[in-house]
């Protein structure tokens, strides 16, 4: 699964890229063709950068520092095809040396910043030092290329000949224009060779754009580090989702911080339809998805299980395209879901409210008997639904408290009865909704 998939993913992480300060488009790309990643090394190794850029970042003196880095990323290119070209050994136009000549001179200079910001050990920059002294033979450290005549004693004798000549003379003209395709050519083979470091220099200094996007995300957004593990129990404490604080900060209210353990047996997550079970398990997708590609996630504390597969089944599931009614879907897409927890995959299934558009009978039924078929070792199931589930003990069942006093608290509590409370009513009574309607409600509910 690449990035670029979860930016329609209902979890919310379109939100969170926006406010990304990403300096070039470059990274950008780079960062959302960035695959998932599902073993613990290559998780263990994007921690250890992300932290060191966090620690730098944060620090007061390194402000300055940390700008500059920034606004020197923004001007990073795309050069793959003079790249390629340049490596295939064909020689490249002034335009083109522009473009070596200018990543090079990025290189060095973003190479001295990461040294004052103590991250050169780890973010090491390719050397690039002989590549812009020969683009740059003159010393003069501007970021422009022209065929100079220090490449060529003859080059500059026909050129001031061709200034002090009065009148235009073809024959000298021709002369200098050959004469400036053989240097190119001269350089574009003396420097072939450095084509892959070259390339090497771009995608280091894309990573370096995105390890400090990174990290101001996390500190601006008050998120940690998480711990992971191939296996065992998911865990977080004090977690959030970000689009969902900001907006309720907006209206100057608080977010509840919610505290959540699972795995080793299927969880329910119960409570009457005001918001709080879609935002646990959209939170839940969402940590999922950060931690493995490595970004920090939204929580005080985290340990968690890494997953081949993050199935999020929520909403609307008809497919107009397909001509399948919304139950339809929703069947085929946990059927999918099925087949990947009987094979081994390692899943964290995450379902809000499956079988809602059937009759209740059916639609318990059907909730019911998905329990223990995902009730593999290495299947996370969490389900949130309104229906009465028996409870067996084979289950864990969790109810948000859900609309107090006008705000919505998201506090996940243990319920072990395996009964909806009938907070349906006492949330339109919190609404002021008729009460001579909710009287007589209670009166079929007893």
């Amino acid at each position: 699964m690449k990035l670029k998939e979860l930016l329609n993913h209902p979890c919310g992480f379109a939100g969170l890229f926006s406010r990304m300060e990403i300096g070039s488009a470059y990274a950008r790309a780079c960062l959302l063709a960035t695959e998932m990643m599902t073993g613990c090394e290559p998780l263990r190794a994007a921690y250890r950068e992300l932290e060191a850029y966090r620690d730098a970042v944060s620090l007061p003196e390194n402000r300055l520092a940390v700008e500059l880095l920034s606004q020197k990323l923004q001007s990073l290119k795309d050069i793959h095809t003079t790249l390629d070209r340049l490596g295939g050994g064909e020689t490249l136009d002034d335009i083109e040396w522009y473009e070596v000549k200018y990543l090079g001179m990025l290189s060095i200079e973003v190479r001295v910043l990461l040294e004052k910001l103590h991250l050169a050990e780890i973010t090491v920059v390719p050397d690039l030092e002989k590549v812009v002294q020969t683009l740059d033979p003159d010393g003069l450290h501007i970021a422009t290329f022209y065929v100079y005549d220090s490449y060529s004693e003859e080059l500059a004798q026909l050129r001031a000949e061709s200034r002090r000549s009065a009148v235009f003379d073809e024959e000298l003209f021709l002369k200098i224009n050959a004469l400036e395709e053989w240097i190119r050519a001269r350089l574009s083979a003396s420097l072939r060779g450095e084509s892959a470091t070259l390339r090497e220099a771009q995608q280091i200094l894309a990573q370096t754009d995105i390890l400090l996007a990174k990290a101001r995300l996390m500190l601006n957004e008050n998120f940690s580090i998480p711990e992971f593990y191939d296996d065992g129990s998911t865990e977080y404490r004090q977690m959030f989702h970000p689009e969902v604080k900001v907006a309720l900060a907006g209206e100057g209210k608080n977010y509840t911080l919610v505290d959540i353990a699972f795995g080793g047996r299927p969880v329910l997550i119960i409570g009457a339809n005001m918001g709080g079970k879609t935002v646990v398990l959209k939170t839940l997708a969402l940590c999922q998805f950060l931690c493995q590609f490595g970004f920090g996630v939204p929580a005080a504390q985290a340990r968690v299980a890494l997953k081949e597969e993050v199935c999020f089944c929520i909403g609307d599931h008809q497919s107009i395209t397909e001509g399948l009614s919304s139950f339809a879907s929703e069947m085929r897409q946990i059927d999918a879901l099925i087949r990947l927890a009987r094979q081994g995959s390692k899943v964290l299934a995450l379902l809000d409210e499956p079988a809602r558009t059937t009759n209740p009978t059916e639609g318990t039924a059907l909730v019911r008997a998905l329990l223990p078929i995902l009730s593999t070792p290495q299947t996370d199931v969490l389900i949130a639904t309104h229906y009465v589930i028996p409870f067996d003990g084979k289950h864990r069942c969790l109810k948000v408290k859900g609309l107090e006093n006008g705000s919505m608290n998201y506090t996940l509590t243990e319920v072990n009865e395996g009964e909806v409370p009938l907070e349906a009513l006492n949330i339109a009574t919190q609404l002021d909704v008729d009460p001579e309607w909710i009287r007589e409600a209670e009166k079929f509910v007893k």
